[in-house]
């Protein structure tokens, strides 16, 4: 009665007062004064007193609990732990994940040299190998924390977390960054090259592509996933390695992606509502996310910092329940410069020039030219993004810049004659071949322009082909294709497969076409009859191959084995073509070579006696910075912070 008394004088002054109240039998309201103006009201029974001192009781109680700080939340745990022997040196964003209850990690590390993933249940001392999970990256766990699913060259696979036998899910993809596995049962992955999202059952099935370079000009590294298979966050690069990265979204229903956030490494959704990201300087921020909209609803606020970033990529993982794993430290970058060294067929090296380094280790960016006076790179420039042309003269002329539009510039090849180069460059908003001359006295001109992207391009030694292939990611998986230069300049189809045919390379009288696949289930070097290619084919490498190159006499081809070995395969084509012994002539030690894909990467002499390549000289020791640390329930204190 008290408690609802019109006037606030007449009414308990605090919760505390009203408890009291309730809990005293000898309470009465004929002690109030508004009570004695309106005559003494029956008093309460015995039975309604126990009721109600209960009741107070119960809601003191209950407000106990509600308002006491913490009283039933998980305590927050900070924690250094060792993984294997390649974390922290390795990096989280491309083999390391959480179960989402945080009971279990997934890593990768290596075997006997070989690459496999380990797990390692909280509730074990040991971590152990994952069978069946060779060459496997990428680990993402199911929603339910049962499986895992990683990636290798050959596509997607799941396999149980308490070990069993890896099942197919895609032949597509085989990227690097993890991929996502949202609640719906739909998994999100990277193809090889990490220009295409495609999204599959986990059941398996055929693999839908849902995303690609050229919608957004940006390649992808990592993906996150929303809740209720709304769509998926994902951290894209302009240009690999990761100079500029951002957070985007993708909108599963519409497929409409969106950027989020600039300069981010790395971008989780939790289920307070918020967007948490790693910024490129391993600061750690929350915003709120409205997931209706998918886009951020507030400003952001930081949470902590010190997470280390790996080219922008930011070495940290959220799982669903708030376990938090990442790197501290700082900002690393790796081959910020390289030198370009001549290598003779014993492995010894000599410098070309002491005085010159390049920005950037290339993407298949080293061509010496005809008459092996000059020698093209890629590489980009001091303090911006982009990747451009250079042409130094050899041994100690100038480095001279020959392409200024567009972002990427790279892989260039020379003209037979030497007087013109040829690239790749995304200046018209797609990847086309473009010419220009070597002394860059003219103009460029663009030479091939199809519907797909175009990843490389040269001119046949006779002169008389335009030899192309097409992008890696998109349906075909990598064609190459020729432009007869004059008469008839449609295109013929040499190699169009389901396979992913890369890196074509032709003899120097134009009749043979080396090249390489991955129909054999790994990249391995092929050689074909040019341009009658259905006429014959032959598998040089036994051992994984990539980047061909014949040598200026014919009788040699050059190819880097899968094992980080130069090799020199005898060639024989009179009467018929025939490969003799295979010669290792150095291994890789630091030089830049394609293991997986893609353009040659290296040179060699007019005598055929001496490699050009290059080799990085400024490499971060990622092997040795940082702390692995282990955050259990750290929804806790974010909550606290955001409530703040």
């Amino acid at each position: 009665d008290r408690s609802l008394q019109k006037l606030p004088a007449d009414r308990f002054s605090s919760a505390a007062e009203f408890a009291a109240a309730l809990a005293n039998p000898s309470f009465s309201l004929a002690a109030t004064p508004a009570a004695a103006a309106v005559g003494e009201r029956p008093r309460l029974s015995v039975m309604t007193i126990g009721l109600a001192t209960l009741s107070g009781v119960l809601l003191v109680a209950a407000l106990w609990g509600w308002l006491r700080p913490g009283s039933e939340s998980p305590s927050v745990a900070r924690q250094r732990i060792v993984l294997g022997s390649d974390l922290p040196g390795g990096m989280i964003f491309l083999g390391t994940a959480v179960a989402p209850d945080g009971s279990a990690i997934v890593y990768w590390d290596t075997v006997g040299g070989a690459e496999h993933l380990w797990v390692k249940e909280r509730d074990q001392a040991h971590a152990v190998v994952l069978a069946g999970t060779v060459e496997g990256r990428s680990p993402i766990f199911s929603p339910d924390g049962e499986w895992i699913a990683f990636v290798t060259d050959q596509g997607l696979y799941k396999v149980p977390r308490r070990g069993g036998s890896p099942i197919v899910v895609s032949d597509s993809g085989g990227g690097y960054g993890a991929g996502a596995w949202l609640d719906d049962g739909t998994l999100v992955f990277f193809s090889s090259g990490n220009d295409l999202i495609y999204r599959v059952g986990d059941a398996g099935g055929a693999s839908e592509r849902i995303l690609e370079f050229d919608d957004i000009q940006r390649g992808f590294m990592q993906a996150t996933a929303l809740p209720g298979g709304r769509g998926v966050l994902f951290i894209a690069c302009a240009s690999f390695p990761c100079i500029q990265s951002e957070a985007w979204v993708l909108d599963l229903r519409t497929l409409e992606p969106r950027m989020l956030v600039e300069q981010v490494g790395s971008a989780w959704y939790v289920p307070t509502g918020h967007l948490v990201y790693v910024r490129r300087d391993g600061g750690v921020f929350v915003a709120p996310f409205d997931l209706d909209a998918l886009e951020i609803s507030g400003p952001a606020i930081p949470v902590f910092d010190g997470v280390r970033t790996f080219q922008g990529l930011a070495d940290f993982h959220l799982a669903a329940d708030g376990t938090v794993l990442y790197v501290a430290g700082e900002a690393m970058v790796y081959a910020e410069l390289s030198e370009i060294v001549w290598v003779d067929r014993s492995g010894a090296e000599s410098q070309i020039d002491p005085n010159w380094t390049i920005h950037g280790v290339g993407n298949g960016g080293l061509s010496l030219s005809p008459d092996g006076t000059q020698v093209a790179v890629n590489a980009t420039s001091e303090g911006s993004p982009e990747t451009h042309v250079f042409v130094k003269r050899l041994p100690d002329g100038p480095a001279s810049r020959l392409t200024f539009d567009g972002a990427t510039n790279i892989r260039p090849t020379w003209s037979p004659d030497g007087r013109h180069l040829l690239w790749v460059t995304n200046r018209s908003n797609k990847m086309e071949v473009w010419r220009k001359r070597a002394d860059g006295s003219q103009g460029a001109e663009l030479l091939v322009s199809v519907e797909r992207s175009v990843f490389e391009g040269m001119i046949s030694p006779d002169g008389e082909w335009i030899v192309y292939r097409t992008d890696d990611v998109a349906a075909g998986s990598g064609d190459i294709l020729a432009r007869p230069i004059s008469g008839d300049s449609s295109d013929v189809e040499l190699i169009a497969t389901a396979f992913e045919e890369t890196s074509p390379a032709l003899s120097p009288d134009s009749r043979w076409m080396a090249y390489s696949s991955n129909e054999s289930g790994r990249k391995e070097i092929y050689v074909r009859p040019f341009p009658n290619v259905n006429d014959g084919r032959w598998q040089v490498s036994v051992n994984g191959g990539t980047e061909p190159l014949w040598a200026h006499s014919g009788r040699e081809l050059f190819y880097w084995s899968r094992s980080g070995e130069m090799v020199a395969a005898q060639i024989e084509t009179e009467p018929t073509f025939r490969v003799g012994t295979r010669q290792v002539l150095f291994r890789d030690s630091t030089f830049v070579y394609a293991k997986n894909d893609d353009h040659r990467n290296y040179s060699v002499s007019l005598d055929d006696r001496r490699f050009i390549l290059s080799r990085p000289v400024e490499v971060a020791e990622i092997t040795s910075e940082g702390e692995l640390i282990l955050i259990e329930n750290w929804l806790e204190e974010l909550k606290e912070r955001v409530q703040n």
